[in-house]
C-alpha cells in the first residue's frame, strides 16, 4: 500500500501558467482521505513549498531547498537540516560579485535575495547578503542572470570551490528566460531527504511514489518504488522512472493518480 507520495511543484504539480488545476487539487484530497500523505518536494525555500502545499490541499510537511531541509509546519519544527558552511557562502558570494548575476539564499530563517525586483511574499529583499549569510545558517543557494555569458563564466568559477555541488549535472538550468544556477552542499538532494522522512515516519520504500520532471529529480526517484515522469520531463529522468504520465499542461498527476487510486496496489 502506498502511504506517501513525494511531488516537485514547476513543470510536474504545476502547469507552464504556474497554476495547480482544481482536478489536481481534488485528487490530491481524495488521496489524503485514503490516509495517503502526499509531500511537497522542491529545490523552492519551504515558505514557498508551505504556500504551494496550501493551495494544493497537501501535506504542511515540505521538502524543500532540494533536500536541504525538512519542515514541519504543522508544528512549527524543524526535522532535518544540511547546511553550506558561512565560510564558503562568503567565498561565493566575493565571487558572485564580479558577475552579472543576482543571488538567493535559503536560510532557516528565511529566503533573501539582492534582487529588488523579485522580492515577495516568500522572498526578503536584502541590501547586504554578506550579513546574512554571517548571521544565518545557509541551506541552498541559487543565481540568476539574463547575461548567458556572464552565468557561464561564473558557474566555471564556482566549480573550484571545494565543499559544494552545482545543480542540474552543473550546467546552466534555463526557466522563463532566466538563466539559473544552483548550489548545495555535497549531500544534498531531494532522495537523501526523502530517505530522513521515511526513516522518521517508519515508511518503506515499497509504499513510496514520486513525481518529477528535472534532473533534480533523480534522486528522489531513485529512493521511491514508484517514481513517474511528466511526459515533459528531462530525456535523462526519463531513463529513472518507473511509468512515465501526460504532460503538466495534460493534468498529468491528477490523471495518473486517479487511476493509480482505483488499482489494488493501494488496498
Amino acid at each position: 500500500m502506498i502511504k506517501t507520495i513525494f511531488l516537485d511543484i514547476d513543470g510536474t504539480l504545476r502547469n507552464s501558467n504556474k497554476e495547480i488545476t482544481q482536478k489536481t487539487k481534488d485528487v490530491l484530497k481524495k488521496c489524503s482521505s485514503y490516509g495517503i500523505s502526499t509531500i511537497l518536494c522542491s529545490g523552492r525555500s519551504k515558505e514557498y513549498a508551505y504556500k504551494i502545499a496550501l493551495e494544493a490541499c497537501a501535506s504542511k510537511i515540505v521538502i524543500a531547498s532540494d533536500g536541504a531541509e525538512i519542515y514541519d509546519f504543522n508544528n512549527n519544527k524543524q526535522l532535518y537540516m544540511s547546511h553550506i558552511s558561512n565560510k564558503t557562502c562568503e567565498k561565493i558570494y566575493n565571487i558572485s560579485k564580479n558577475y552579472s548575476v543576482n543571488m538567493f539564499i535559503d536560510t532557516t530563517n528565511g529566503q533573501f535575495t539582492n534582487d529588488i525586483e523579485r522580492h515577495s511574499d516568500t522572498v526578503n529583499y536584502a541590501y547586504n547578503l554578506k550579513e546574512i549569510i554571517q548571521k544565518n545558517k545557509i541551506l541552498h543557494i541559487h543565481f540568476s542572470s539574463n547575461n548567458y555569458e556572464s552565468a557561464k563564466s561564473f558557474i566555471e568559477n564556482l566549480k573550484n570551490i571545494d565543499n559544494i555541488k552545482i545543480g542540474n549535472n552543473g550546467n546552466i538550468f534555463v526557466f522563463d528566460n532566466q538563466y539559473y544556477i544552483f548550489v548545495s552542499t555535497k549531500i544534498s538532494c531531494k532522495g537523501l531527504a526523502i530517505k530522513k522522512y521515511c526513516e522518521m515516519f517508519h515508511i518503506s520504500k515499497s509504499e513510496t511514489m514520486s513525481f518529477g520532471d528535472e534532473l533534480n529529480d533523480i534522486e528522489m526517484f531513485m529512493q521511491t518504488s514508484y517514481s513517474i515522469a511528466m511526459k515533459n520531463a528531462n530525456p535523462l529522468l526519463k531513463t529513472y522512472a518507473t511509468d512515465i504520465t501526460l504532460s503538466n499542461d495534460e493534468d498529468g498527476v491528477a490523471i495518473y493518480l486517479e487511476n493509480f487510486l482505483k488499482t489494488a496496489k493501494l488496498t
